[in-house]
């Protein structure tokens, strides 16, 4: 699930679209609309980081992408996608 930082003055539907090209390649229709949230930590640090969940109905998908490399990109099927990873545990509808 792409998540990043929120730019000031940024709405959270439009920061988890770029998000999502960034770190996924991933371009589409995004909702504005919040469908769930979570907290999580990163790694050991103590810091605690919201994240703001919004649904992007994708319409393509790119080859090259900024943050190509970085991690491994991976689809589900939406059946799948319902299911509450333990890495995200909290995730609330």
């Amino acid at each position: 699930m792409p998540k990043g930082h929120v730019d000031e003055g940024e709405a959270t539907h439009r920061a988890a679209a770029r998000e999502a090209f960034e770190e996924a390649g991933a371009r589409g229709e995004i909702s504005d609309a919040i469908v769930g949230s979570f907290v999580y930590s990163k790694d050991s640090s103590p810091s605690q980081y919201r994240v703001i969940v919004h649904v992007l109905n994708v319409t393509a998908v790119e080859d090259v992408y900024p943050e190509k490399g970085l991690r491994p990109r991976k689809w589900f099927p939406l059946s799948d996608a319902a299911v509450i990873p333990p890495q995200i545990n909290g995730l609330q509808k």
